[in-house]
């Protein structure tokens, strides 16, 4: 399937609890390379709660997803 220009931003606290729920993000678009998108937003998601939070479950997590047919910007703060 082509790719279509989207963007979507969003907030959640950081828990791991939320992880099921970007699983389901680049599938729910029907993106190609979903697997690995799903793979590199996870790993970003992990870090920030256990790096940047020290796994303190009131802080919260900005993610920016931003895909185009060129290019894919994965944003995580």
């Amino acid at each position: 399937m082509k790719r279509k220009n989207f963007r979507l931003k969003f907030q959640t606290l950081s828990d791991f609890q939320y992880l099921i729920f970007l699983t389901k993000i680049f599938r729910a678009f029907k993106i190609d390379n979903a697997f690995d998108l799903t793979q590199i937003l996870v790993e970003a998601f992990n870090n920030a709660v256990i790096h940047g939070h020290e796994g303190k479950k009131e802080k919260w997590i900005d993610i920016d997803l931003n895909l185009s047919p060129k290019k894919t910007a994965i944003r995580i703060a």
